[in-house]
């Protein structure tokens, strides 16, 4: 046999060999038997960190995997879900945040309005204190005019009491200028009846303010500008001089009672106001003349106008 022909079958032998013993471990590693030996298996549990139903298994029985590489695949519909939910919930918010923010801002404009309004309140009190300070150092300087340079002082209707307080402080201011005593005269509206519920509805009639809507609104001019030192109310801007003030409305009795407490502080004169003038002058003075005396008390009738 030439010697070329021995080298290839020698080779051709040695690779199928070669080639047996290849496909022999392959075949061991990947099917591995034994009659006589042990095998161990390390089996590792996989666990997904979401549960949910399996869409999709990419991978076999005992196939080799690596890292990166995909197992399984969850639904996603459940979680997609429950992130729209979160999403919407979370606009929800936002949108309630947005108008929290909203109503913040407009209470603090709110605010800054209001102690914009408390300001000029504060200023409008302070510049009326000043004035009502003004006023009364001016009324000071009047009644010190007075008590020095007059010998009758006439006032508007008030009660006793009031009246009283006006002439003791007159009195002394007069005092102090070592004057002779002066003589003190009050303003009173009269209403006199048999009874005092007949002289009520008298009193209630002159003063109902919706038999002359011109008068109310002459009042209410009025009022906005008027200096005197007290409030004067509708019933008694319904006759002129503060006149029902005085509380002469009544039965005789009651009205000359009342007298008697003008007189005890101090009050010389009465001036007595009536509408209409003739009626009421009878009623009151019972035929007597329009000029008499109560007591040490002289009184002037004459007439007055309601609105």
């Amino acid at each position: 046999m030439k010697p070329i022909v021995r080298i290839i079958t020698t080779g051709v032998i040695v690779l199928a060999a070669l080639g047996m013993i290849a496909y022999k471990y392959l075949d061991y590693v990947k099917y591995p038997w034994t009659r006589d030996g042990l095998v161990r298996a390390l089996v590792v549990e996989i666990v997904p960190r979401l549960s949910g139903p399996l869409v999709r298994v990419p991978i076999q029985n005992n196939q080799l995997v690596k890292k990166g590489d995909l197992l399984f695949e969850i639904d996603p519909s459940t979680f997609q879900a429950n992130v729209d939910l979160a999403r919407a919930q979370f606009d929800n918010m936002r949108d309630i945040v947005k108008s929290l923010v909203e109503q913040v801002e407009g209470l603090k404009r709110t605010v800054e309005q209001r102690q914009s309004e408390i300001n000029e309140a504060k200023f409008g009190v302070e510049g009326s204190a000043a004035q009502m300070e003004n006023a009364r150092i001016a009324l000071g300087r009047a009644k010190e005019l007075i008590a020095e340079k007059c010998d009758t002082y006439l006032m508007h209707g008030d009660p006793p009491e009031r009246v009283g307080e006006k002439i003791a402080d007159l009195r002394e201011r007069r005092a102090r200028h070592n004057l002779p005593p002066m003589k003190f005269g009050v303003a009173g509206y009269a209403i006199v009846r048999e009874t005092e519920r007949e002289a009520q509805d008298e009193l209630r009639r002159i003063t109902d303010v919706q038999q002359s809507a011109a008068g109310y609104a002459n009042y209410q001019q009025w009022l906005a500008g008027t200096q005197l030192e007290q409030r004067v109310s509708l019933e008694d801007y319904s006759v002129s001089n503060r006149g029902l003030r005085s509380g002469l409305v009544g039965t005789a009795e009651q009205v000359a009672e009342r007298v008697a407490q003008f007189e005890s502080v101090g009050v010389d004169l009465l001036l007595l106001q009536f509408s209409p003038q003739l009626e009421e002058m009878e009623r009151f003075s019972s035929g007597h003349t329009a000029r008499f005396f109560v007591g040490d008390v002289e009184l002037i009738l004459f007439s007055t106008n309601i609105f």
